[in-house]
C-alpha cells in the first residue's frame, strides 16, 4: 500500500531524528538496525530513507557535545561506528580547529573509542588523497597512529606543494603528540627550504631529546643545503631549549671564539649560543658574561621555552611587542607590491594590517622600515583573522636579525604577550 509505506516511513524518519536531536542513541541505533532488516527486502526504499534520518549531519553536533562534557553521551561510539568515514572526516576538521589540549584529548579518545576504523580512513587518505587532504590528517593521526605518518609521508612529502607541507608541519607541531619532533626532524631534508626555521622551532618546543644529533649537525654547519646562518642560529636556539648538554662544546666554542680584536662568529649567533648555554650550563654563562661584550638588555629577550602544562601544545615562540607606533612595510610577491602597517612584532614574526589580504602561505620578500635602510627578511603570510596579517620570518640575513632585535628591544616596554602566553595554531 503506497499511501501507507508513505505515513509509516515518515513516522518511521520523524521518530528517528528526533531521537539524534534528544541525543537518545539507543533508538538511533534501534532505526538503523531496522533499516538493515528493511534494506534485505525492500533495497531502494531503505536507501531513501537513510539520507533522511541525517545521522552523518548530526556528526558535528555530537562532537561538540563531547568537547562541552555537558551530559553523558551513552552509546555515542557505538553510534559513529555505523558512519567511520563520516566520523573521521568531521573528527579530522574539528581536532584541526583547536589548539586547546583538554578538547584534542577528548576528540583522540572519542576516535579511539569508535574503533580502528577511524584510524584506517585516516591512513587511507593520507596514503592516496590529495595533498591538501593527506596533510589534513597528519595532526588527529599522530595521535592515533604515528607509524603511519613515518611510513607514508615521506613517500609523498617531495611532491607536495609547499602550502601543504606548511599546513603539515604546524599540525604536527599543534597536535601534542609525543612522537612530533622525532617525525619533524625525519621530514627535515624532504622539506621545502623556507619551512626549515618553523620545523626546526617545532623541533625545540617538543622536548624530543632524540632530534638533538640532528640539531647538533645543522649547528655544526654540516648538513648541505641545510645549513645557512639562519637555519644554524635556529638549531642552536633549538638545542638550548632542549637543554642539550651533548652541545655545551660546540656553544662555547661559538660564544668565546675570537681573533685579535674582534669575535669570530656573527653578533645573534654568539647571542643564541650564550643564551642557549645560560638554560644548559647556567654556572659556565654567569662567569662568562661579564667578558661576554653584551649588554644585560641584550641577553633578556630569549626563546620561549615550552611549558608542561600550558593550555596548548604549540606555543608563542618569541615574545610580542607591541609598537608604540605601527611601522610601514613593504610585502612584494613577484611583480606585485603591498604596502602594510605592522603593530606587533617578534623575532619570528608580527602582525600587519594592509591594503590587501594575501593569501596565508604566501611567501613574500618584505622590508620594514625606513626606505633609507629597511629590515630585510623572507616571509610567509599568515592568517591572523580579526587582528588583520600575520607574518612569519623564513629567513633573513643575521645582520638583518640584530637590527631586527634592537628594534624590539626598543619598543619592549609594552607587550601583546608574556612569557606564560600560549599559542592558537593559526597565529605567530
Amino acid at each position: 500500500d503506497d499511501n501507507l509505506q508513505g505515513l509509516i516511513s515518515a513516522a518511521f524518519v520523524r521518530l528517528a531524528q528526533e531521537a539524534g536531536a534528544r541525543r537518545v542513541f539507543s533508538a538511533m541505533l534501534q532505526a538503523l538496525d531496522s533499516l538493515d532488516a528493511v534494506e534485505h527486502q525492500r533495497p531502494v526504499f531503505a536507501q531513501s530513507l537513510r539520507p533522511r534520518i541525517g545521522l552523518e549531519k548530526r556528526v558535528p553536533e555530537f562532537l561538540e557535545d563531547v568537547l562541552r562534557g555537558e551530559r553523558a553521551l551513552e552509546g555515542l561510539e557505538t553510534l559513529l561506528q555505523r558512519v567511520p568515514q563520516s566520523t573521521a572526516e568531521n573528527l579530522v576538521l574539528r581536532f584541526n580547529r583547536t589548539g586547546n589540549r583538554g578538547e584534542m584529548q577528548r576528540l583522540v579518545d572519542l576516535a579511539r573509542a569508535v574503533g580502528n576504523d577511524i584510524a584506517a580512513s585516516l591512513r587511507d587518505t593520507l596514503r592516496t588523497g590529495s595533498a591538501n587532504e593527506a596533510a589534513e590528517t597528519v595532526g588527529l593521526l599522530s595521535r592515533l597512529d604515528p607509524s603511519a605518518i613515518e611510513r607514508w609521508v615521506p613517500d609523498r612529502l617531495a611532491d607536495w606543494p609547499r602550502h601543504a607541507q606548511d599546513r603539515m608541519v604546524r599540525l604536527l607541531a599543534m597536535s601534542g603528540a609525543p612522537e612530533r619532533g622525532n617525525l619533524l626532524n625525519n621530514f627535515l631534508h624532504l622539506l621545502d627550504p623556507v619551512l626549515l626555521s618553523l620545523a626546526i622551532d617545532e623541533i625545540g618546543l617538543s622536548e624530543d631529546a632524540s632530534c638533538i644529533p640532528s640539531l647538533l649537525r645543522l649547528a655544526e654547519g654540516d648538513m648541505g643545503r641545510t645549513t645557512g646562518p639562519f637555519i644554524r642560529l635556529k638549531a642552536i636556539e633549538a638545542l638550548g631549549r632542549l637543554k642539550a648538554e651533548q652541545a655545551i662544546e660546540m656553544l662555547k666554542t661559538i660564544a668565546e671564539g675570537r681573533h685579535m680584536f674582534h669575535w669570530t662568529h656573527p653578533v645573534e649567533l654568539r647571542l643564541a649560543s650564550i643564551q642557549s648555554l645560560q638554560k644548559i650550563d647556567p654556572a659556565w654563562a654567569k662567569e662568562f658574561l661579564p667578558r661576554c661584550g653584551f649588554t644585560a638588555s641584550d641577553l633578556t629577550m630569549t626563546p620561549l621555552d615550552p611549558l608542561p602544562n600550558a593550555k596548548y601544545f604549540r606555543r608563542r615562540r618569541y615574545q610580542r611587542i607591541r609598537l608604540a607606533q605601527s611601522i610601514s612595510a613593504i610585502a612584494t610577491s613577484g611583480q606585485d607590491s603591498y604596502r602594510l602597517e605592522v603593530r606587533g612584532l617578534s623575532l619570528s614574526g608580527g602582525i600587519a594590517v594592509g591594503e590587501k589580504h594575501l593569501q596565508p602561505g604566501t611567501l613574500v620578500s618584505m622590508k620594514i622600515g625606513s626606505s633609507l635602510r629597511p629590515i630585510r627578511a623572507q616571509v610567509l603570510m599568515r592568517d591572523a583573522r580579526a587582528q588583520g596579517l600575520g607574518f612569519e620570518f623564513a629567513d633573513m640575513d643575521l645582520d638583518e636579525r640584530a637590527r631586527l632585535r634592537k628594534l624590539l628591544l626598543e619598543n619592549r616596554s609594552s607587550t601583546i604577550s608574556s612569557d606564560q602566553e600560549v599559542l592558537v595554531p593559526t597565529s605567530v
